[in-house]
């Protein structure tokens, strides 16, 4: 079973100000989830059973969303809207989509106020979004106030993207990864389903 990569890659990072940072953020997510399952669809062809299945496979790829927390409670999410008309009724609808839809990579130009910060990365679907990955990023190893955004964190995603499994409430149950910045060279981090470069 192959485990979900996906690479959160920050470039052209630069100060603005006491503990604040400006990033390019790209993300990378791998073709599934952590269960060998297709970010979208259902995977094999759309129709038929065995060898008379028919029709092109149905997996595709992710829809990313990012979305940032602050112990202070705010919060942010990247993501386009749209408006449409339904066919039939003609109600105006509010629908959401990924700046990359379709598509295993999105840069998203961030300006971070303060850290730590949470980041939670989603799979936007039409009845409930997928997490792709959750992270604390800092710049110091304060633990008191990690450990409290990681709590916060936590919740936030699950909001974001509700777990039904039991296996996927088990895993949100560990701490999230912390990340910690180094301004003066390239940061890695392997989290558990990410690797992240940061360069300034």
């Amino acid at each position: 079973m192959n485990k979900i990569v996906s690479t959160v890659l920050f470039a052209g990072l630069y100060l603005i100000g006491s503990g604040a940072l400006a990033a390019s953020l790209k993300i990378k997510a791998d073709h599934a989830k952590y269960n060998d399952t297709p970010w979208d669809g259902i995977g094999g062809s759309s129709g038929g059973v065995g060898i008379f299945r028919t029709g092109l496979p149905t997996a595709g790829a992710p829809d990313l969303k990012l979305c940032t927390l602050y112990p202070s409670g705010e919060s942010q999410c990247f993501f386009r809207v749209e408006k449409k008309k339904g066919f039939f009724s003609g109600k105006e609808r509010v629908k959401h989509y990924s700046y990359c839809q379709n598509s295993d990579e999105c840069r998203f130009e961030l300006d971070f106020s303060s850290f730590p910060v949470g980041i939670v990365i989603v799979d936007i679907d039409v009845e409930s979004d997928d997490l792709v990955d959750a992270f604390v990023l800092t710049d110091a190893t304060n633990k008191s106030d990690i450990k409290r955004l990681d709590s916060h964190l936590r919740a936030y995603a699950n909001s974001l993207a509700p777990a039904y499994s039991n296996g996927e409430k088990q895993r949100r149950r560990r701490p999230f990864p912390t990340c910690v910045v180094n301004k003066s060279k390239v940061t890695k981090c392997r989290l558990r389903q990410s690797s992240i470069h940061l360069s300034n």
